[in-house]
């Protein structure tokens, strides 16, 4: 539950970046060993989460086996 409860805590503060993101602005997200996952918008938001472990959830979550959305993740790998 601990673990869970970190990446939930993390989650939030990463949604934060994506809040004021309209629809066809970009997204760019950066994985930085040591640093973290960097999430950037040209909205103009910037959020950095600490933590491995976050950033293979964010990305097991959109690229991994069973994707939340397995036609956002075509789209992501240039598959369309």
């Amino acid at each position: 539950k601990g673990k869970l409860e970190s990446l939930r805590t993390r989650l939030t503060r990463f949604l934060s970046g994506i809040s004021d993101v309209k629809d066809g602005q970009m997204l760019v997200i950066t994985y930085m060993p040591g640093k973290g996952t960097t999430l950037t918008s040209t909205a103009g938001a910037r959020v950095t989460v600490p933590g491995k472990d976050f950033a293979d959830a964010i990305l097991l979550t959109w690229l991994g086996k069973d994707p939340l959305d397995a036609d956002l993740k075509s789209r992501l790998l240039g598959a369309n």
